[in-house]
């Protein structure tokens, strides 16, 4: 009967061993699932997230009518170049010509979009919009001057 009862205390002891196992492992896994968590809304919020290929349309604020561009970004810089259906592109040196372009995260998942024209040409003027993805092929916002600006990854 003395043997007996060692078996059940190392039963016990084995069992408790298996829930400690159990808990440690349940802990390991909700960590990594954490840092996860963290290294996905660190990347959607730099501008690297941004990175590709993307088409750009806004109402012009002279015409009214629908002015494109298309915008090239790696590492969160890269090129913009504007196209314009009408005379408004062709009376401003500066609009059609490609320019430098930059990304920034801002807080609450924005960003802002900086078209630094005035490093091709000095007598250009800088333009900045502030973006927020939609989805990751979707970004939407405004120009400083309030108009509104669309742009889908290509």
């Amino acid at each position: 009967m003395q043997a007996a009862r060692p078996a059940r205390i190392v039963g016990l002891a084995g069992g408790a061993r298996q829930k400690e196992s159990v808990m440690r492992n349940t802990i390991i896994v909700a960590a990594a699932l954490a840092a996860f968590a963290a290294c996905t809304i660190a990347t959607a919020q730099d501008g690297k997230a941004l990175d590709g290929r993307w088409t750009a349309q806004w109402p012009t604020k002279q015409s009214g009518q629908t002015a494109n561009a298309e915008m090239n970004l790696r590492d969160s810089s890269g090129t913009w170049r504007a196209m314009f259906a009408h005379s408004e592109g062709r009376m401003n040196v500066c609009l059609e010509k490609e320019h430098p372009a930059t990304v920034k995260p801002l807080p609450g998942g924005r960003y802002r979009l900086a078209v630094e024209a005035s490093k091709t040409m000095p007598s250009c003027q800088n333009v900045y919009a502030t973006l927020e993805l939609v989805d990751p092929t979707h970004l939407v916002g405004k120009w400083d001057n309030g108009q509104e600006l669309k742009l889908v990854r290509k």
